[in-house]
């Protein structure tokens, strides 16, 4: 057998101490060696390691959080600088804390951390379920490329599980709005069941506005908390006298079911494009439109024709709309609706 002499044994050693260490260098580079950070909840009882980021907002992030029987977690992380900041987080949690249903989103923890070199900043972190789908968003639009499309039942069933959820919200004393209801806002689990989430724009739905000061504050408020293309008209052009109630969130609902048929809301692509969103809500029927190869029942197109009324007393309110998705349901049973033969989410 052939037998490596002392020099050469000791040449081998170099070079493979070498390579090692170049190949631990290449591994630190490339992050694959840094220790990833880690997060822990219920006082101390929970031990998340965060395995990537999954979402960002504007001071705000979202992480995918493993624990060490490696079950999953949603972990969402909040910068906060000032006074401001601290009170919207502690409201957001507050609402969170307060409200429960089968679908809206549960709250499982929260607290607050110092900053790790300002003393004047903290962190606020979230612990939520992981849902692993996403949100309906990220289903309609997957489908969407796919050409495939929700049933007509399978929007139903989700839609009025979303109502329910601002059901809840609606039914508090005094009641709220949830003020930015969206495809991106409801995820949907492996049930098919949809979970309202994101609070931190809820705020109580019935104000008497008596100047035009406060119209523009309200004007304000909805442009800084409210996607535009799901906003209600009279939260882009508030009238001077004038009483707003929960009905400026069935505006939203209504673009998010005309979303879960069409992919978008009837006026996402004006935003996208540039138009002016504030003329087009004024007069929703010249841009609600109906695909021409559409089989979505007329029942089915009539409701969130409803809900899309510009006058905001012309609307239903959340439980009216429940009463009606019944209806058309059972008309589904009874074999009195011609559904889209779509195919039905998985």
């Amino acid at each position: 057998m052939y037998q490596l002499q002392s020099g050469q044994r000791d040449s081998w050693i170099d070079l493979l101490k070498q390579f090692f260490a170049r190949l631990w260098w290449i591994l630190s580079c490339c992050g694959f060696l840094k220790k990833k950070p880690v997060v822990w909840f219920r006082d101390g009882q929970l031990k998340l390691t965060i395995v990537r980021q999954i979402a960002e907002g504007g001071f705000s992030f979202v992480y995918l959080g493993r624990d060490d029987q490696r079950n999953l977690y949603a972990v969402k992380k909040l910068l906060i600088q000032t006074p401001e900041q601290q009170d919207a987080a502690k409201w957001e949690i507050d609402v969170m804390n307060s409200v429960s249903g089968p679908t809206l989103l549960s709250l499982l923890d929260s607290k607050t951390v110092p900053h790790e070199s300002n003393p004047r900043f903290s962190y606020v972190y979230m612990l939520f379920p992981y849902i692993e789908r996403g949100t309906l968003h990220d289903i309609v639009h997957r489908m969407k490329k796919a050409n495939m499309s929700l049933s007509e039942t399978d929007i139903l069933t989700i839609f009025r599980g979303i109502c329910q959820a601002v059901l809840v919200l609606h039914r508090k004393n005094p009641p709220w709005i949830h003020a930015d209801i969206k495809l991106n806002n409801v995820l949907i689990d492996d049930q098919n069941r949809p979970l309202l989430m994101d609070f931190g724009s809820v705020s109580e739905a019935r104000k008497k506005i008596k100047s035009r000061q406060e119209a523009i504050r309200l004007e304000e408020w909805a442009a800084e908390n409210c996607t535009s293309s799901f906003r209600a008209p009279e939260l882009f052009d508030c009238e001077s006298d004038c009483f707003v109630d929960e009905r400026t969130d069935v505006w939203s609902l209504g673009c998010v079911l005309y979303g879960m048929a069409f992919g978008n809301s009837p006026f996402e692509q004006l935003d996208d494009a540039g138009f002016n969103i504030k003329l087009a809500v004024r007069s929703p029927e010249n841009h609600i439109t109906i695909p021409f190869d559409s089989r979505y029942s007329t029942m089915f197109c009539e409701l969130f024709r409803w809900m899309l009324a510009p006058k905001l007393q012309d609307r239903p309110f959340v439980d009216h709309i429940i009463v009606r998705i019944d209806k058309i349901m059972k008309n589904h049973v009874a074999g009195l609706s011609i559904e889209s033969p779509m195919v039905s989410v998985g």
